[in-house]
């Protein structure tokens, strides 16, 4: 029995390993075994069970500032001018946040989710769950229209021209949405 656990167990794991060979590094033309001298400090090959942090490409984040930059940016163009930092309340449903930006005339709001977002515990700032459906609950009953676009949706990319133009097609569609609903002059 010891012996076919051990085979099945190895079998397992050389799928895995066979898995992470077969993923693409990023668009990098490095191999994946032997060969790399990778982009961290290290001068050795690269491990054989897939880039090590310190060697493989970094992966993007988005600071708050570029996320917002860029979203500003878009909005721009058509007109819209956000108050930062605004903070933002509805009694039903309960929410209580501080808003990247809000528009009060034409009831549009954004927040640029980041990791510093997300290790933030202060209620009265700090945007919940709950107060997302909150938000989603008034976007869909053309009350308030806040989109939130998570710094997480943009983490995979490579490189920050590529995270940034991801960002900026989401912000294209949320823009679209709030122009066949009327809010935004199409």
């Amino acid at each position: 029995m010891w012996k076919k656990l051990r085979t099945f167990f190895f079998s397992l794991s050389l799928t895995f390993l066979f898995y992470i060979a077969s993923c693409s590094s990023g668009g990098s033309k490095k191999p994946f075994f032997g060969t790399g001298t990778g982009t961290g400090t290290g001068t050795g090959p690269m491990p054989a069970y897939g880039p090590a942090p310190a060697y493989g490409p970094s992966v993007v984040m988005l600071t708050e500032t570029e996320g917002r930059e860029r979203i500003e940016l878009v909005f721009d163009e058509e007109s819209v001018t956000f108050a930062n930092d605004y903070a933002f309340s509805n009694t039903s449903p309960a929410i209580e946040f501080e808003a990247d930006g809000y528009e009060s005339v034409k009831k549009v709001g954004y927040e640029f989710y980041s990791n510093d977002d997300a290790s933030d515990a202060n209620p009265v700032t700090a945007l919940e769950t709950d107060e997302r459906t909150g938000l989603d609950t008034l976007y869909t009953a053309d009350q308030v229209y806040f989109e939130v676009f998570d710094w997480n949706s943009y983490s995979g990319y490579m490189d920050k021209p590529s995270a940034l133009d991801a960002l900026e097609t989401d912000v294209r569609a949320f823009i679209a949405d709030l122009k066949s609903k009327g809010v935004l002059n199409p």
